[in-house]
Formats: structure tokens, C-alpha cells, sequence
């Protein structure tokens, strides 16, 4: 996880789009929030949407064992 990792983003070919995750860690004093979003945009903004739209959401999804909504499945 990353919320301010230029290197790993650099190296997404090494290391791999699918081990890779974006986090604002919210509410600590160090995190980005509330400009979570925008620093995101900021990273990111060189990479194609769907490897972006990996790294923010679907490899957590993957990982976790959550439905495309978000949500543990079965709940």
C-alpha cells in the first residue's frame, strides 16, 4: 500500500499492477485526507484509467473477497 510512493509507481513492470494498492490512511495525522483525492490525481495521473481504477479499488476487492459493489459477499 501507498499514499506517497513515486518509486513503486515508476516501477508498476517490476513489481506488478496486481500487487499494488492505494490508501489514504484516514484519520491518521499523516495521511493525505482530505486531499486524498486530489494527491491520487496527482500520482496517478500518468497511467491508464483501468490500471488506476486497479490500484484505488479492484486488487482491494480482489484481495478481500468483496462483490464488484464493495461488499463482503453474502451480506
Amino acid at each position: 500500500c501507498f499514499f506517497d510512493d513515486a518509486f513503486g509507481l515508476k516501477n508498476l513492470d517490476a513489481i506488478g499492477v496486481g500487487n499494488v494498492l492505494y490508501e489514504t490512511d484516514y484519520p491518521h495525522s499523516d495521511s493525505t485526507w482530505p486531499r486524498s483525492r486530489e494527491v491520487g490525481e496527482e500520482q496517478m495521473g500518468h497511467l491508464a484509467p483501468d490500471v488506476v481504477d486497479r490500484i484505488v479499488r479492484g486488487n482491494a476487492i480482489e484481495l478481500l473477497g468483496l462483490t464488484e459493489d464493495g461488499l463482503w459477499a453474502g451480506a
